[in-house]
């Protein structure tokens, strides 16, 4: 744990996103990369314990909500994410990584530190 109690893994995927965007920041024209931001969001979100909606992502990487509904359809038949709907508010979707990329996301993480 880090000083403001998330996971150090949580804390390297918030310097890694903040990287990217620093990185962004060096072009003259705005340069996004959904897939990653969203990776890294819900990756963020696993290791804190959190749900995250469907819904919640899209302001979180920066995108217009259809753009990202598309980005989530790609991202599961990629096998990068799973969609389950919530039994208390049929309106809302659950999004996760699969255990496969999450795992891959850790080891990713390891590798770099």
């Amino acid at each position: 744990m880090v000083e403001d109690g998330t996971s150090e893994n949580a804390a390297r995927a918030r310097r890694l996103i903040a990287m990217k965007d620093r990185i962004a920041g060096l072009y003259p024209v705005k340069v996004t990369d959904p897939v990653y931001d969203a990776l890294f969001q819900l990756y963020i979100a696993e290791e804190e314990g959190r749900p995250m909606s469907v819904s919640a992502v899209a302001p979180m990487i920066r995108v217009p909500s259809t753009t990202w509904l598309r980005w989530v359809s790609l991202m599961e038949e990629a096998g990068l994410v799973v969609r389950q709907p919530d039994p208390a508010d049929g309106r809302r979707c659950w999004i996760a990584l699969t255990r496969d990329c999450k795992a891959r996301l850790d080891q990713l993480i390891a590798d770099l530190w």
